[in-house]
């Protein structure tokens, strides 16, 4: 099995994170039905701003990544996910882990520690963990300790990142200059910077949103 086998379909899958988003959205002071946030993003930056929308998000705490736990309007979505896979036949959920250089998964409680998950994919796939699909297993295998990422995921997504950043034309000679960016813009990108400071920069000192990805009591363990 090569490495375009193994990659064909696969990120497509990986990043449908739809467990993290929550039934409900806190914006500004209007307490909305995430359906309704669809499609509205002109819509919601000319009522609400810029500003507003990121202090809303990083105050609210968004879903845990895993089973059980999809908002029910995003549930077709998952369904389609799970026939995308098979319709152009991804290997199992093992064979990524193995060319992952992960161990073998030998039965479900390799999986995950929850015994209800256990079960269900118990009788979904017939007994044999060999037989589990590789966007159900992403998302069944229990989360790192201090990551809301589990481990298969967390190893494509560095591998992805890492490889699109290497490979991005901006960072090619001919591109990465002054003349693409202008000499302000040019010494801006260059400049140490965090999110923060990025969204500062666009919605004006003055308004001070909270701009963060974890919760302000989030400790380590």
């Amino acid at each position: 099995m090569d490495a375009a086998q193994l990659g064909r379909g696969r990120v497509n899958l990986l990043y449908r994170w739809h467990s993290l988003i929550p039934d409900d959205l806190q914006v500004g002071t209007e307490l909305m039905q995430a359906p309704r946030s669809m499609f509205q993003t002109k819509n919601l930056l000319s009522t609400h701003g810029l500003g507003a929308l990121i202090d809303s998000a990083s105050r609210q705490p968004a879903g845990r990544i895993g089973l059980h736990n999809t908002p029910e309007f995003l549930m077709g979505a998952e369904l389609n996910s799970i026939k995308a896979g098979r319709r152009v036949r991804l290997q199992s959920y093992n064979a990524y882990r193995e060319a992952c250089r992960f161990r073998r998964a030998e039965t479900f409680e390799d999986v995950s520690s929850d015994p209800k998950t256990c079960a269900a994919l118990r009788e979904v796939y017939g007994g044999s963990v060999d037989e589990l699909e590789f966007y159900v297993g992403l998302f069944a295998e229990d989360r790192r300790p201090n990551s809301v990422l589990p481990p298969l995921i967390g190893r494509f997504v560095g591998l992805h990142a890492f490889s699109q950043l290497l490979t991005n034309p901006l960072f090619s000679r001919e591109l990465w200059c002054e003349q693409t960016f202008s000499p302000r813009g040019f010494e801006i990108v260059r400049e140490p910077q965090s999110l923060k400071e990025i969204v500062l920069r666009n919605v004006g000192e003055r308004h001070r949103p909270l701009v963060a990805l974890t919760r302000e009591d989030w400790k380590r363990v």
